[in-house]
């Protein structure tokens, strides 16, 4: 078991909620109030999610991606008042906006993975929760 030493004064810090977005290459770059979020379609299968604090890059190397994106995965964005969907032909990444939370289906619907709804992604102090 990990063990969190608590400082006094510390707390945890959330992503917040969405503020803006643009497509990059092979994806879409999100900005929250208090982060900000790379989504890349490597294939069909494979999305990468890459979260920062705004006062953060994302240059740093990955053990967990070691391709390129393939040029021909196909994808769309699709957006509603509450949430985005990001879909390729065997996933779909269902992002709700107030507060940013993360949800992976298959393309039958399956859930694959989510955020915990009462916390998200968040830090405490440099640790990431």
């Amino acid at each position: 078991m990990t063990r969190i030493k608590r400082t006094k004064g510390t707390f945890n810090e959330a992503t917040g909620s969405f503020i803006t977005w643009k497509q990059i290459d092979h994806g879409f770059a999100f900005t929250t109030n208090n982060a900000q979020l790379l989504i890349t379609a490597y294939t069909p299968e494979v999305i990468r999610f890459r979260i920062s604090k705004l006062d953060q890059d994302f240059t740093g190397f990955s053990y967990a991606v070691i391709e390129n994106p393939q040029s021909i995965t196909s994808f769309t964005l699709t957006e509603s008042e509450t949430a985005f969907e990001l879909k390729t032909s065997a996933l779909r990444v269902h992002l709700s906006k107030d507060p940013m939370r993360i949800s992976v289906y298959d393309a039958a619907g399956n859930l694959l993975s989510q955020d915990d709804q009462a916390f998200g992604t968040s830090w405490l102090g440099t640790e990431v929760t």
